[in-house]
């Protein structure tokens, strides 16, 4: 894909399968794709759909239900999205400071997971 390609950006945890729309789905792992220096998220891991020929197409291989999701079907895959840019408009924080603030967003999400797997229940009334 172009470096100079615009594609929307979110910075943060973004899951990117199963589709958060799909509801909950019981998954047996989480799988976190992070992007390394001056690169970002969606364009790090998105390729040609044929290897060389960018007239093929372009496919979002952690996305792709035929790429990584039909390889490892019951993970959940997520991106971290971070600023990544070695020059111009680089991160003040430390790599400490990335994967800390990674690891919070990461137990966040597990633990809105584990609450949909509680048993709820209400005192009756009267």
């Amino acid at each position: 894909m172009p470096a100079n390609s615009r594609i929307n950006r979110k910075l943060g945890l973004n899951q990117v399968f199963p589709d958060e729309s799909d509801g909950f789905v019981d998954t047996a792992l989480d799988i976190i794709a992070i992007h390394g220096l001056d690169t970002q998220s969606p364009r790090a891991w998105v390729a040609w759909k044929k290897d060389g020929d960018p007239d093929s197409g372009h496919v979002h291989w952690l996305q792709d239900r035929d790429m990584l999701p039909s390889v490892i079907p019951n993970a959940r895959i997520f991106t971290y999205d971070w600023n990544a840019n070695i020059d111009n408009d680089a991160a003040a924080d430390f790599l400490f400071g990335h994967a800390d603030a990674l690891l919070d967003r990461l137990l966040i999400r597990r633990s809105k997971a584990t609450q949909n797997l509680k048993p709820s229940s209400s005192p009756g009334i009267g």
